[in-house]
């Protein structure tokens, strides 16, 4: 969930604003219409406190409450790891990475 909030937070804010989750949306839309009201749906759902910015911490719960949401950027970085550098490589990463934080 944090390495998909991060990817969304281009200008490392640690908040995600209105500009960031459309462009995100964008993406995966047909039109710029449909971007932007999937955009406004998903802002209504994210961000509790209506304040116009989603933290780490409104994102991760909406991810808990909705898992799925979070599927087209699980896919994206399955297919980056397997372009790049190979499923083997990001394993091994993983485990080094768990072992660093204990």
């Amino acid at each position: 969930v944090r390495f998909t909030f991060d990817l969304i937070d281009e200008d490392r804010s640690g908040y995600l604003s209105r500009e960031e989750v459309y462009d995100l949306i964008l993406l995966m839309s047909k039109t710029e219409a449909e971007a932007q009201l999937k955009c406004q749906k998903l802002l209504n759902v994210i961000d509790a406190n209506r304040d116009g910015d989603v933290s780490y911490v409104e994102f991760a719960r909406c991810h808990r409450r909705i898992p799925s949401l979070m599927q087209p950027a699980f896919i994206i970085r399955r297919s980056l790891r397997m372009k790049c550098m190979g499923t083997k490589f990001w394993k091994r990463c993983c485990k080094i990475r768990t072992k660093l934080k204990k």
